[in-house]
């Protein structure tokens, strides 16, 4: 299995890919954010040197999560598409084969409808636009429960050519059985999968055994599904051993799971 490390954005991208290769993880995931990773001051050329001077693959792109594509306001939706054209251009040059965009639903229940229709709207065009470039286009549904976990099921059966971002954080935080149900309705749409740990309440991002997640019934469920692609430890501890610790628990898990 292949693990990967996700760049904190409140770290310097130089120091973020030689953290990876000298912890022996086997790709960066790519997260465009701010402080340290704004859009507007990386480049695929820097990238692309951090990459070969680490022996360090580029594959998956994270986008910014809390980009407000859905919002009923017409211009903000504009403005979030031409940021991801301007993204999608980076990806591309940088050879990342897919890319995740976030659930956007915090906003009043009254408004759910038109954001919904939002969601289809944007999403649709992004992954119109992704095949463009080469660059397959993942749902990364959030910690929602109730309503909003219902919208990302439609949004899966409903948007054509879109794939799902499993974070097996946010399922525990959704699902009333821990995401074992989500996983089989969508396991043919599974591209990519985060891990980390939480207490079902907050999106905490702990190591694995530091909540409630039940791993090794998910993994079950993944390996059920016949998954077979690559996992990103998305883990936040302060004291990164925990995190590099983490790359072989979580190797362990996966071999004994059945």
């Amino acid at each position: 299995m292949l693990i990967g490390h996700i760049n904190s954005p409140f770290r310097p991208l130089a120091d973020e890919f030689a953290f990876a290769a000298e912890n022996g993880f086997d790709f960066l995931e790519l997260t465009v954010e701010p402080p340290h990773a704004r859009l507007e001051s990386i480049s695929s050329r820097e990238i692309k040197r951090l990459s070969r001077l680490h022996r360090l693959p580029v594959p998956i792109g994270h986008g910014i999560w809390y980009l407000p594509y859905a919002h009923p306001v017409e211009v903000i939706r504009r403005a979030c598409r031409a940021y991801w054209d301007e993204y999608l251009t980076l990806c591309f040059e940088l050879g990342i084969t897919a890319a995740n965009i976030h659930t956007n639903f915090s906003y009043p229940r009254a408004l759910y409808a038109e954001v919904l229709e939002n969601h289809f709207e944007f999403l649709a065009g992004l992954v119109e636009a992704g095949r463009e470039k080469g660059v397959k286009i993942m749902l990364e549904p959030v910690g929602d429960p109730g309503r909003k976990a219902e919208m990302t099921d439609e949004l899966l059966k409903g948007v054509d050519g879109l794939y799902l971002h499993l974070d097996l954080g946010h399922l525990h935080m959704a699902e009333d059985d821990g995401g074992i149900g989500f996983i089989r309705r969508h396991r043919d749409k599974i591209l990519h999968v985060h891990v980390s740990d939480n207490n079902g309440l907050e999106d905490q991002h702990l190591p694995i055994g530091c909540g409630t997640v039940d791993f090794p019934t998910l993994l079950g469920e993944l390996k059920q599904a016949g998954y077979e692609g690559a996992f990103t430890l998305e883990i936040f501890a302060a004291d990164r051993e925990y995190l590099v610790g983490n790359r072989e628990k979580l190797r362990r898990l996966w071999e004994q799971t059945r």
